[in-house]
C-alpha cells in the first residue's frame, strides 16, 4: 500500500471515530442494532422449521471502537 492510501485509510478512520464520539450517533446505532437484531428474530421464527435462538446486538463503546479500527488500521488487509 503506498502513503496516500494508508493516509486516507487514517483520514477515513478518523473522520468516523469523530462523528461516532456524538451520543446521537452512537444513539442512531443502538436503534439500528435493536432493529436489526428483531428482523433476525423474526426471519428465524419465520423458517420452517422454526429456529429457536437467543439473537443478541449492542453497539461497541467509543474506547472498544477507537482501540478496534486503530488495531485494523494497521493491518494490510484492513488498509487495502
Amino acid at each position: 500500500m503506498d502513503a496516500t492510501s494508508s493516509a486516507l485509510c487514517d483520514q477515513k478512520v478518523k473522520a468516523f471515530l469523530l462523528e461516532y464520539r456524538k451520543t446521537e450517533v452512537q444513539d442512531a446505532f443502538r436503534e439500528l442494532a435493536d432493529a436489526t437484531r428483531r428482523k433476525v428474530e423474526d426471519i428465524l421464527k419465520g423458517l420452517n422449521p422454526p429456529v429457536t435462538a437467543v439473537v443478541q446486538s449492542r453497539p461497541k463503546a467509543y474506547a472498544s471502537l477507537e482501540t478496534k479500527l486503530n488495531d485494523m488500521a494497521t493491518n494490510r488487509g484492513f488498509r487495502d
